[in-house]
């Protein structure tokens, strides 16, 4: 089911508009005013969310996207994951396994922000699709690329509601998400995010891969020259 980012933008906006209009803060007590600015601030940083995925993708698409490559000790990307996917985790009951192996931790010189963009993006999708008392979980370990040159190989996987077959080619197509019956729950989003994290792995020379079962779950393995 193909999509548009702009019918998503329209759900957050009207939230804000609506909790920020004057029949809901006018007469409102404390308590009430509390809730509304909750609503509109996470509202707020939905939109932003789309917004940001949009313009990357812009820039991408006209290869404005420069690398910056510094080093990043893995021990800091560790604690960074431990502490952001590991909390998601924990509020939807879902087990988190994730292992770097001790000889790679001293680090690597890559472009900090959007390597964490990548695996944050996958990890937070990871969690997403799992349902409750599911399992999420990451390793990294040292392999040889495609091409070669020893690099790092990271394995994303959970046990959640997985994909299709006739969907799994269209994985990383912009604005492509797949419309399940079977799935009660509705999973936001713009359809840019694969897509996004196909084009930065690419741009660094990696290459990214995918499995996937319907209600097994997913597997994907990144694989970065370093």
């Amino acid at each position: 089911m193909k999509k548009r980012p702009w019918n998503d933008l329209r759900t957050p906006l009207n939230a804000v508009i609506a909790f920020s209009g004057s029949e809901f803060v006018e007469g409102a007590d404390e308590k009430q005013l509390r809730q509304c600015l909750q609503k509109v601030n996470s509202s707020g940083n939905y939109l932003l969310g789309i917004i940001n995925d949009v313009l990357d993708m812009s820039r991408i698409e006209q290869n404005r996207v420069k690398l910056n490559p510094e080093p990043y000790n893995l021990e800091d990307f560790e604690k960074l994951i431990r502490n952001l996917i590991g909390k998601l985790c924990a509020d939807k009951e879902i087990e988190f396994i994730m292992d770097i192996r001790n000889e790679i931790k001293s680090g690597i010189v890559v472009d900090i922000v959007r390597f964490n963009q990548i695996f944050m993006n996958l990890l937070s999708n990871a969690v997403k699709y799992t349902h409750q008392g599911g399992k999420v979980e990451f390793y990294v370990k040292e392999c040889n690329t495609s091409k070669k040159l020893k690099g790092l190989q990271f394995i994303i996987k959970d046990n959640g509601i997985g994909m299709s077959e006739e969907f799994i080619p269209h994985a990383f197509d912009r604005f492509q998400q797949e419309y399940r019956k079977d799935v009660k729950e509705k999973v936001e989003g713009t359809g840019l995010g694969l897509p996004i994290v196909k084009e930065l792995v690419k741009l660094m020379k990696g290459t990214i891969t995918l499995e996937s079962k319907l209600n097994e779950g997913s597997t994907f393995t990144v694989e970065l020259p370093f």
